[in-house]
């Protein structure tokens, strides 16, 4: 009776995966690197500079393999992320799991943790680093001569940190007790040995990108956020956890509390209070459930190591289950989607994000087979439409449309993601910022620079560093002073601090309500700092109407008396469309209410020529 039981929750397993299998956006920044590569462009995402937007070197590394055979980004990703999903299942209820009753337990609650299916595809490394870490476990708990025990555990958190730098905190309490019981004369070869990948990769990327970790990691790190703040986010992205997926949250802690609680698993299960306080401490993330799919993983390894002895027991957590799992908004058994002003979709404010739900219509599997797919969708018809025009771009959403765009364009985001230079400034203090993605300005000159290729910054500090940057990005890779410039960037250029103060809370132009009404004079030009309009009191409008270049994609921020009111955001109609268009925008009833005495526009997609031709209250 146990194995057709562990069958049946198997099948439900991969009925679940599939159904709810889907590609995001930031699979798609890997995939237009791969796609570069694959084409002789090398590991590039802006086939002009060598810079490292990926954040996942050992699953990019797969990916490239099979693409470079299949040449088709999506079905590619979703197949590679089932077989890699497959083979951890089975790892787990063929290495891992006591009994087949407790291997069937483990299988549906993996059924029904939305971190563990939503993640099991989506294009990004999850599935690759759950196979590593069930393997870990599985020979953490098999017979073995101590000193080739601990060269197998090194090989696979080597790997496991080449999959994501930050799952080695998962691993690294274990491995170090492994070490210590060899002793730490006899441990030092085997680790060494274990660890040659990832020192040679971390050889390869401070030589070919000239840093050692991704360009992401100065994008969305050290911001100049509070302690307080950070951990103000860390917490909501944990309670966000708790009230839209409480299965995966509950797992994680008991597999905590029943390893730390077993001699035998305690130091695999010290890992998980050890990542619980990094993702608390980084702020969490925007995408709900990202960064719990691991620890999930871990925690459910170690609860199946031991068996139920009673049939109760193992029939109250089957209950307990169901039970977490059913009872979210969205539980994994529901394969709906859900358009962008499904309340589902956001929690904690909209500061996470169900990202598989936000994209499901265009990304997911059962929405995209049936129809015209991803590549017919309105980023990816952009995107191809800026790869035709070419020349240099801003854009905010950079996956689907990078990719779709191919090497012809150049693109960067005020996010930073893709951009050398602006990583390393700080972000911007007066606007809306979600946990990972922290906008800057560009400073003056950039787009210039980049349209060029030359060095067209003008504050003398920033000139020095885009200097490096340029020479280390662009420049020969056999160059000496390239390899000075490398030494610079990676201890840190004085004064940069002080010179990019100004871009943490600029001072866009300011111009009267008077000289922006319908009829009144030329449009506005101005940078992707933005425009203030002084509406020269306060109003109470139920609609604002604006007519805004239509081929640039702007947000829209309104103040009473320096208040932020209200937020919203219109997209280009298309990224060559000729003239001027008008966005009508209702203002929510508390912002009329409070009356508004100040209005922002802030471009953050488009071709550097940023305008507003009229402003109209009603």
């Amino acid at each position: 009776m146990a194995r057709p039981l562990l069958l049946l929750a198997c099948l439900a397993l991969a009925v679940v995966v599939v159904g709810n299998a889907w590609v995001c956006d930031d699979a798609y920044i890997t995939l237009r690197t791969v796609d570069n590569l694959v084409h002789g462009h090398g590991l590039r995402w802006n086939v002009a500079e060598r810079v490292q937007t990926y954040t996942h070197p050992l699953w990019m590394a797969v990916v490239a393999v099979v693409y470079a055979v299949t040449r088709e980004p999506y079905y590619t990703t979703i197949l590679l992320s089932l077989a890699v999903g497959a083979a951890a299942v089975w790892v787990l209820v063929a290495r891992v799991a006591v009994t087949p009753p407790v291997a069937a337990l483990a299988v549906l609650a993996a059924a029904l943790s939305n971190a563990f299916v939503d993640y099991s595809t989506s294009g990004l490394e999850n599935p690759l680093t759950h196979l590593l870490l069930l393997a870990f476990v599985a020979v953490w708990l098999r017979d073995e001569e101590p000193v080739a025990r601990l060269r197998h555990l090194g090989l696979i958190a080597c790997l496991a940190v080449l999959d994501r730098m930050d799952s080695g905190l998962l691993l690294a309490p274990a491995l170090v007790a492994a070490a210590l019981a060899v002793g730490p004369r006899r441990a030092v070869r085997p680790l060494a040995v274990a660890f040659v990948p990832f020192l040679l990769w971390e050889l390869f990327a401070l030589w070919y990108y000239g840093a050692l970790v991704p360009n992401t990691a100065f994008a969305k790190l050290g911001m100049g956020e509070s302690t307080g703040t950070l951990l103000a986010k860390g917490l909501s992205y944990w309670k966000a956890s708790l009230d839209f997926d409480p299965l995966t949250v509950v797992v994680i802690a008991a597999g905590a509390a029943w390893g730390l609680a077993d001699r035998r698993l305690r130091w695999l299960a010290a890992g998980l209070p050890l990542y619980a306080l990094y993702v608390l401490r980084i702020g969490g993330d925007f995408m709900g459930g990202r960064f719990l799919s691991a620890p999930f993983v871990l925690a459910l390894g170690l609860l199946a190591t031991r068996g139920a002895r009673r049939a109760e027991v193992l029939t109250g957590a089957t209950v307990a289950v169901l039970v977490l799992g059913l009872w979210p908004p969205t539980p994994t058994v529901w394969f709906g989607s859900a358009g962008r002003g499904d309340a589902r979709l956001w929690y904690q404010g909209g500061d996470v994000v169900d990202e598989r739900l936000f994209y499901s219509r265009q990304a997911g599997l059962l929405h995209v087979f049936p129809g015209a797919g991803l590549a017919d969708s309105p980023r990816a018809v952009a995107g191809r439409r800026a790869g035709e025009l070419g020349g240099v771009r801003l854009q905010a959403a950079v996956g689907y449309f990078g990719y779709h765009a191919g090497p012809g364009v150049h693109l960067y985001d005020l996010y930073a993601l893709a951009d050398p230079l602006l990583a390393r400034l700080p972000a911007r203090t007066d606007v809306i910022q979600r946990i990972g993605h922290y906008r800057r300005v560009p400073p003056e000159g950039l787009a210039e620079s980049l349209r060029e290729d030359r060095n067209a910054i003008r504050d003398p500090v920033l000139h020095a560093l885009y200097e490096d940057l340029r020479l280390v990005t662009r420049g020969d890779l056999f160059d000496p002073a390239r390899l000075a410039a490398i030494w610079r960037l990676n201890l840190g250029h004085g004064g940069v601090a002080a010179a990019a103060e100004p871009l943490r809370r600029p001072e866009p132009p300011r111009v009267p309500w008077s000289a922006v009404r319908p009829g009144v004079g030329a449009p506005r030009r101005f940078g992707p700092a933005g425009l203030l309009v002084d509406l020269g009191g306060a109003v109470h409008p139920e609609t604002i109407t604006l007519v805004v270049d239509a081929d640039d994609g702007y947000e829209l921020y309104l103040y009473h008396a320096g208040v932020l009111v209200h937020h919203g955001q219109c997209e280009a109609v298309a990224v060559d469309a000729p003239g001027t268009r008008e966005w009508v925008h209702a203002v929510r009833p508390g912002a009329r209410d409070a009356g508004v005495t100040e209005l922002m526009l802030i471009p953050y997609e488009g071709d550097d020529d940023y305008s507003l031709a009229s402003v109209e209250l009603r």
